[in-house]
């Protein structure tokens, strides 16, 4: 089973329809978050498309349990099963940015816009399970992750990646391919970040393991 890893999208559907159809060896894509913005409708997106949270999205559609895009939105806290010759995979999803102050806060008590933010409450259902998380999705890196001096990362993505120890970590939000080995006590994980969607993406090969980056050439979404 091959599944593609795609980018912050932010808005640029057109793109992104092209890129999906000109690799059709992927068998299940996930994006990370910032698919789109909070003016900007959500195109029709094909059934074996999902994509997490990040800090700008359409809240409106993202909390309208009616709205067509729910088939595709992969909430914080839930584990997707992606199935393919009796092989089973699971993605789990923390996507969003952190706030201490709304941390602690429940998800239908959010102002709309607030709905940006991972929760604690999301962060412990995903502890709660018991699936064998292959793969964990986020929109915000794990710390550390330096940028001029600074560390833009969040403690929380990376105690979650300790405790969840998925094989692989996806994250977006930063915008450049990075790859890394997280050491911990008693285990290493994979984390890849991503650049924006329109620049490439990588693929997983579950059978494998093996991480593929895919950058395009300038002005080459069509790879």
């Amino acid at each position: 089973m091959i599944i593609g890893f795609l980018g912050d999208i932010h808005g640029r559907f057109e793109d992104l329809k092209k890129i999906l159809k000109v690799h059709p060896h992927v068998h299940y894509w996930v994006q990370v978050g910032d698919l789109g913005g909070e003016e900007l409708q959500y195109p029709e997106l094909p059934s074996n498309f999902w994509f997490v949270q990040g800090n700008h999205e359409n809240w409106e559609s993202l909390i309208d349990k009616s709205h067509p895009i729910q088939r595709n939105y992969l909430k914080n806290g839930r584990t997707l099963a992606l199935s393919r010759d009796e092989n089973t995979i699971f993605v789990s999803s923390f996507g969003g940015n952190y706030s201490p102050k709304f941390w602690d806060s429940k998800r239908k008590d959010l102002p709309l816009q607030r709905n940006r933010h991972f929760l604690q409450e999301e962060y412990d259902c995903l502890l709660e399970q018991q699936l064998g998380q292959d793969i964990l999705v986020t929109h915000e890196a794990p710390s550390p992750y330096t940028f001029r001096g600074r560390d833009l990362g969040q403690p929380i993505i990376s105690d979650l990646i300790e405790n969840i120890v998925p094989r692989l970590h996806v994250f977006g939000h930063h915008h450049h391919y990075t790859v890394k080995r997280l050491t911990y006590e008693h285990s290493e994980v994979l984390s890849v970040g991503l650049p924006y969607g329109t620049q490439g993406f990588i693929t997983y090969d579950t059978a494998s393991g093996i991480v593929s980056p895919k950058m395009f050439e300038r002005n080459d979404s069509n790879g």
